[in-house]
């Protein structure tokens, strides 16, 4: 089961598809253990989809809350600098955040659902 530490918990994810890098993010509630999910997707056909389960949720850690959008930011953000990832999408739409991996990799680090760029 692939576990990586983010922020002082256990994050639960899982890669997959093909092609350049992207964080996905899910919606609330999101749980990669659920199909069809984003790697059932076109989306895994054009790019390698890195998912995790948000905390509290799914097989993630659930520390005590409540939990803050800055907390789910911060997660999203080392997922990505683990990963070196540069470009991260949500289910809720674009979000920015400048990291290490934007700054090594040059590129905006967040985009829409439709993954514009």
């Amino acid at each position: 089961m692939p576990i990586e530490s983010v922020n002082g918990i256990d994050l639960y994810y899982e890669i997959g598809g093909t092609g350049e890098q992207v964080l996905f993010i899910s919606g609330s509630g999101g749980d990669l253990r659920n199909r069809p999910n984003q790697f059932d997707s076109p989306l895994a056909e054009s790019f390698e989809i890195i998912c995790y389960d948000q905390r509290g949720l799914g097989q993630t850690a659930n520390p005590d809350g409540p939990f803050t959008m800055a907390e789910y930011a911060d997660d999203a953000a080392g997922v990505c600098d683990n990963h070196r990832i540069c470009r991260a999408g949500s289910a809720h739409g674009a979000s920015d955040r400048r990291s290490d991996s934007e700054r090594q990799c040059g590129k905006k680090s967040a985009a829409g659902a439709g993954m514009e760029n």
